[in-house]
């Protein structure tokens, strides 16, 4: 979806995060489910690409082009994708083949990407306090979110920020079904055993977190990305 179009998506449909509270307390929800990137979690960084431009910075003699290397290699991927979500190890295996490196490198490099986004990451205060309030009114929250990353990291990054006490981590890599696609959240619905209109979810993303749940019959909240670190 164009940046344009997400844009003019937020500005008629987005919620102010500091009115989300307000919303979950005028309907009870059976589930509640949050996306992690730039809703629960964001990054000192913002976007990916300045996450890879912080590795450019710190690996310039293995790879002083790694930042288009890396977005070349997750593009590659997933023009040739034949499952619903690619994961850090495939993306780092046409890497591989793209630059000729070596394996242990590409591993190398996997690593420290690991390693970076933990360390950039932490919790967005609105969203991490409705999150606890949904923890403090006995109202079951999953985490839905579309990702590369593997959940243990996902996991890491979670801890790192509070946020501990969800009753899953529906995450594509692991899952092998997407939010965009519908399959991630249709999953969740079966797992949980819940209707689709008894489940809010919450997420930044005009398509994936706001139109495709609605699609489903899921309630959602587009949030417009107002950050606060917690």
């Amino acid at each position: 979806m164009k940046e344009s179009l997400k844009i003019i998506l937020r500005i008629l449909f987005g919620t102010d995060q500091k009115r989300l509270i307000d919303i979950i307390q005028k309907k009870d929800y059976k589930i509640i489910s949050f996306d992690i990137f730039d809703t629960l979690i964001v990054r000192k960084v913002g976007k990916p690409e300045a996450l890879f431009q912080y590795v450019q910075r710190m690996i310039s003699d293995i790879d002083s082009n790694f930042t288009e290397h890396r977005k070349e290699a997750e593009r590659n991927i997933r023009n040739h994708l034949e499952v619903e979500e690619v994961t850090l190890s495939d993306i780092y295996h046409e890497y591989q083949k793209m630059t000729a490196c070596s394996r242990e490198t590409a591993d190398f490099l996997m690593n420290l990407e690991k390693k970076t986004e933990v360390e950039i990451c932490f919790g967005n205060k609105d969203v991490m306090e409705l999150f606890q309030q949904c923890i403090e009114r006995k109202i079951k929250v999953v985490i839905t979110s579309d990702m590369y990353l593997d959940k243990e990291i996902i996991k890491t990054i979670l801890a790192n920020a509070g946020c501990n006490e969800y009753q899953k981590l529906y995450l594509s890599s692991n899952e092998n079904a997407s939010k965009r696609t519908g399959n991630l959240f249709r999953l969740m619905l079966r797992e949980q055993g819940v209707e689709a209109n008894e489940v809010l979810h919450i997420g930044d993303n005009p398509f994936s977190d706001y139109l495709m749940p609605r699609l489903i019959g899921i309630r959602a909240i587009l949030l417009k990305n107002s950050f606060h670190r917690c």
